[in-house]
């Protein structure tokens, strides 16, 4: 079974499950509008409820061009997990077949965020007293 993590949507994110045979077969996919808080509870909980765990998982693919917070959180766990569990890891943009990345690539490779605009840094306001 691969993971599909899709942040492209800034209201939460989803999540798919797919397995690979001659071409890619959908499993289960689940919209969740949630915080990236919950990201990592909301795979636990996802791969429960098709009877999975972690351990049934042979790769893990990732959107980019989420909200700075949301591509982070799903960067680190996505490669928490592909470290863990020596499982590839890999990123796509639209356009992208994951499952075709996921099988290029044999081992694990961490990812790195993508995000969709420079930092905004600024300094902090002067406290009037």
């Amino acid at each position: 079974m691969y993971l599909v993590i899709d942040i492209t949507n800034y209201q939460g994110f989803e999540l798919g499950l797919y397995e690979r045979t001659n071409s890619p077969s959908f499993f289960d996919r689940k919209k969740y509008d949630l915080p990236s808080d919950r990201l990592l509870a909301s795979i636990k909980n996802f791969l429960s409820k098709n009877k999975l765990t972690i351990d049934d998982l042979r790769g893990i693919a990732m959107t980019h061009s989420g909200s700075f917070t949301t591509e982070r959180s799903a960067a680190v766990i996505a490669n928490a997990i592909g470290y863990a569990k020596n499982i590839p890891v890999v990123d796509f943009g639209k356009g992208e077949d994951p499952l075709k990345k996921i099988k290029s690539q044999k081992k694990f490779i961490p990812v790195r965020p993508v995000y969709s605009r420079p930092p905004n840094i600024t300094m902090p306001k002067k406290q009037t007293t």
